[in-house]
Order: C-alpha cells, then structure tokens, then sequence
C-alpha cells in the first residue's frame, strides 16, 4: 500500500523544524574583535560581569592573582573569568587589607582575551591558528613592544612571541613552533596587557 503523498510533505516540514531549531541553540563561538574595544556586546571599559555571563553562560572558572602596580600604593587583585568558548574575561578591585576583594556582579570588564576554541577574528582578519607574525607586523607596523616567553604543555615547551600594540589596545600571542597566532587580547587604548604580567 503506497505511503500518502501529504504524509512525506508532512515528515519533511517536521525535520525541517527540527533541524532548524537545533540550528537557532547552537552556541555562537565567533565573534568580529575591535581593537580597544573588542566586540558588539563584550566591551572593555563598558561590559559588567551580568552582560558577560548572560553571553557566555555560568559554566566558568574564575582565578584570583594579586597584581602589583608601580602608579598606585595599594596592589590590586585582579580576576580572571575563564569560559568554555575559549573567551577569558578580567575584571580588577584593589586590594585592602581590612576586607578581602570582592568579585561583583556590576564589575567592568577591563580586559578580554580569545583562544582556541574560539572561532574570533579581529576586523582586520587576523584569525586564531591561522595568523602569522608576519601577516600581523605587516598589517599593523612594527610593534611597539615585543616579547618573547615559553610555557611547558605536557612534555613539549612551547615558545612564545607577544606583540602589542597598546596605543591600538590589543596584543597578539603567536605560538612560535607553528609560527600561528594563538591569543588575541583587547584593552582600552594606551592600558596595559595582561600577557605583561
């Protein structure tokens, strides 16, 4: 007995709608980075740790580091949010010593950075594990500062180069075994790196 033709127009609208609403809750993992800015709804300078989780969700890792800066008198503890995405965010509060820092839910977010798995890439096209040194000094000039470092993953040590640019407000990391960009950090024009410190 054939199967009635509206029955299989019927099975096709409902994949269709299944397929397109498992399409819409995907997870956005791509995002265009401004330099000294960063993106349309993470802003540095602007964007409080409510706008950052309602974006990225509360699956995050927070760090604590104290950090010591040479312009004031008291140390500062600086917070580091890392999310699933690959999207780190940092927020600051000085250090006192009568009451421990708190993270607060209306703190500004002050730095950001992308990794892997993070699909981000800048506005220029600079785009994580595909950018060279060479594509980024050739778009943007010679840096203003450059560092080199190393870091141990596993068994093998993974030489590092940093770039910045802080009168643009961004910095590069470039994992100089592959010679590929590995980090992008947004800040505000003329701030400070966190990949100084």
């Amino acid at each position: 007995m054939p199967i009635p033709s509206n029955y299989t127009m019927v099975r096709k609208i409902i994949s269709l709608a299944i397929i397109f609403s498992l399409l819409s809750f995907q997870e956005v993992n791509e995002y265009s980075i401004t330099p000294g800015v960063g993106t349309e709804k993470l802003k540095v300078g602007d964007t409080n740790l409510d706008a950052v989780v309602t974006l990225l969700g509360t699956d995050y890792h927070v760090q604590e580091t104290i950090v010591y800066d040479d312009k004031r008198e008291r140390s500062q503890v600086e917070f580091r949010c890392t999310f699933k995405q690959g999207i780190s965010v940092f927020f600051y509060a000085l250090r006192d010593k009568d009451a421990p820092p708190q993270l607060t839910h209306n703190a500004v977010m002050e730095n950001i950075i992308f990794q892997s798995p993070s699909l981000s890439k800048t506005v220029q096209n600079f785009a994580l594990n595909i950018s060279s040194k060479e594509d980024i000094i050739l778009k943007y000039g010679q840096p203003e500062r450059l560092e080199d470092a190393t870091r141990r993953s596993n068994y093998d040590t993974i030489l590092l180069n940093y770039i910045h640019y802080p009168k643009k407000g961004i910095s590069f990391e470039i994992n100089m075994n592959i010679n590929k960009l590995s980090a992008i950090e947004v800040y505000k024009p003329k701030g400070r790196s966190t990949f100084d410190w």
